[in-house]
């Protein structure tokens, strides 16, 4: 019961609109670090040649990946496109007139951290809802670049459009966002209807229904070599050529992160079928070594060769990445047997070798024996 004495709602409280407010705020806290709100919810029912005249002029369109190959849209308007590349790169959103040109690739891509975290929010707010049936598990993919091949390149079922009113940083930008998806059931796994036989078993509908949403959806993992302090001057100064010098073990201890800084995994980057790959090797924090354990009693011990990683041996200059699958041997360089001859490229001796006690050496027959050797 309510603390109004009434039931409590069979779905839950929270609506596709209140779902879609809630995850517009928090991707604006969490990504641009402004205040974002929506207003107002439009639900229309489009055929696919329909769609395009129904999108704001001159938008971002993003293609929506969805469960089972399903596929969506997702667009902003040029308001919302400024406003959040503005954030991104400046850190504060300017009320000035709107740039007069059509949103780019670059857009796109910064754009598409927000728009991730915002379907992601918004899916998870509905688990419970019959509406995640149609909202769970779309991830914003690459920009679409002509709207007149909609219908060619999308299934000709009935969609699902929702509009809703945007603002960013307290009235600062306003626009509009729009989300396309079929309008048909598209869970992956619908949730079997339980009897009420009380908080227990509610919890647990929920729960699965959550891990369910959650788990369709898509992460991004960033894999970082190295992280480098310069000073403002120094920035300035790169240009295109410019390197940066990394550690020598830089390569072998890469470190996967999420989107937002948290440490996944611990790995090495090398090569793997012609393309860049990170081998991942342990958690972060946990012990680099084997865990000291008797092991096989029956297993042979094998004697420490001594050899040391070729990633760590590698130059700073040397991009050459081995391959998982090939060992660590090093190219020797070619022999000058005409500077050894010459007495040229043998190094001097610095000395430092023990002193010989000869006290017990009987060499009074030294004087016996040839000046040369023939």
């Amino acid at each position: 019961m309510t603390l109004a004495g009434r039931a409590p709602p069979e779905f839950g409280e929270v609506s596709p609109a209140k779902a879609l407010r809630l995850a517009l705020a928090k991707a604006g806290q969490e990504v641009l670090q402004q205040v974002v709100t929506g207003s107002g919810l439009e639900e229309l029912k489009l055929p696919i040649d329909k769609v395009a005249d129904q999108l704001p002029e001159a938008a971002l369109v993003l293609e929506l990946s969805g469960p089972r190959g399903k596929r969506g849209l997702i667009a902003l308007d040029r308001g919302l496109v400024f406003a959040i590349t503005e954030s991104l790169t400046t850190g504060h959103v300017n009320g000035g007139p709107v740039p007069d040109r059509l949103p780019t690739r670059t857009d796109a891509l910064l754009c598409r951290r927000f728009l991730v975290m915002m379907m992601t929010v918004f899916a998870a707010r509905l688990v419970g809802h019959p509406a995640s049936d149609w909202a769970t598990g779309f991830v914003p993919e690459e920009k679409i670049e002509d709207l007149r091949r909609l219908p060619v390149t999308m299934e000709d079922v009935p969609y699902r459009m929702l509009v809703m009113e945007t603002d960013i940083a307290l009235g600062t930008r306003l626009g509009q966002i729009c989300i396309l998806v079929p309008w048909d059931d598209m869970s992956l796994e619908p949730v079997a209807a339980l009897e009420d036989h009380g908080a227990e078993d509610r919890a647990r509908a929920w729960s699965s229904a959550l891990e369910a949403a959650v788990m369709g959806c898509d992460i991004e993992m960033t894999a970082v070599l190295h992280r480098a302090q310069m000073t403002v001057a120094e920035l300035r100064a790169l240009q295109p050529g410019s390197l940066i010098r990394l550690p020598a073990g830089a390569l072998g201890r890469a470190v996967l992160e999420t989107a937002d800084g948290q440490k996944v995994f611990s790995g090495r980057l090398g090569d793997l079928d012609g393309y860049r790959a990170v081998m991942v090797e342990d958690l972060p924090g946990a012990p680099s070594g084997p865990p000291e354990s008797p092991g096989d009693p029956g297993a042979p011990s094998l004697p420490d060769t001594g050899m040391v990683d070729a990633m760590a041996m590698a130059a700073p200059g040397n991009l050459e990445m081995p391959a998982f699958d090939e060992g660590a041997a090093e190219e020797m360089p070619p022999l000058d047997f005409d500077a050894i001859e010459a007495g040229e490229a043998l190094p001097e001796l610095d000395g430092d070798f023990p002193a010989m006690d000869l006290g017990g050496l009987n060499m009074d027959d030294l004087d016996d024996m040839p000046e040369t050797i023939e």
